[in-house]
């Protein structure tokens, strides 16, 4: 006869559960997911522009900027491993600045918005006259912001991106809070080693 293992099956059962809860509270664990997804990203956005062709809009290259801006604090602060919080702030505020372009760039997709200044500029970086935007026209170099060029699942870069953005300021915003958590953990450990008895007393 073959006995049942209870105790082998739960503590099988909830190893994983346990693991992913660790991982929710490991920043170092989070914060390579952030670096390692920001710079597939951009791998995958150069790939799409590069290789298959698709020139992309100035709010792409926008949309672009809080990757490349969570690269290097997160580079950053695994350097100097001083003003975490700080750094996941400022992480954190560049994900829902994107969330917000991208949404708007959806907006002006599905013509809910129409296109802004930054739509109509052949350049990021500088303001053409009007003949220099006729001549960009006829040569196709700019792109409008509304002309979906590329899409994944039958969904605009710009909409994925949305809902990415959204998840990741979320995931910083965790970040955070561990951040906070684990300080309190730090002087609740060092209250053990001052006064054990202490410890014992308020734990029961």
């Amino acid at each position: 006869m073959v006995y049942f293992n209870w105790n082998l099956y739960c503590n099988f059962s909830y190893r994983p559960v346990h693991n992913f809860h660790l991982m929710l509270h490991n920043n170092k664990f989070i914060l390579n997911g952030i670096l390692a997804f920001s710079i597939f990203s951009l791998v995958i956005a150069y790939y799409v522009q590069y290789i298959l062709g698709h020139k992309p809009c100035n709010l792409c290259l926008i949309e672009r900027i809080p990757y490349i801006s969570a690269i290097t604090l997160v580079s950053l602060m695994f350097i100097i491993k001083k003003f975490e919080k700080v750094i996941a702030g400022t992480v954190m505020f560049f994900f829902i600045f994107g969330a917000v372009i991208s949404f708007y760039h959806v907006g002006i997709e599905q013509g809910f918005f129409s296109e802004s200044l930054v739509c109509d500029l052949g350049s990021a970086n500088e303001i053409l006259s009007k003949e220099d935007l006729l001549k960009q026209l006829e040569n196709k170099t700019v792109v409008s912001c509304k002309d979906v060029t590329f899409r994944l699942l039958g969904l605009s870069l710009a909409t994925i991106n949305t809902v990415i953005s959204v998840l990741l300021s979320g995931i910083m915003l965790k970040v955070i809070k561990n951040y906070g958590q684990n300080k309190y953990r730090r002087i609740e450990s060092l209250r053990d080693i001052i006064n054990p008895e202490y410890s014992q007393t308020n734990r029961v």
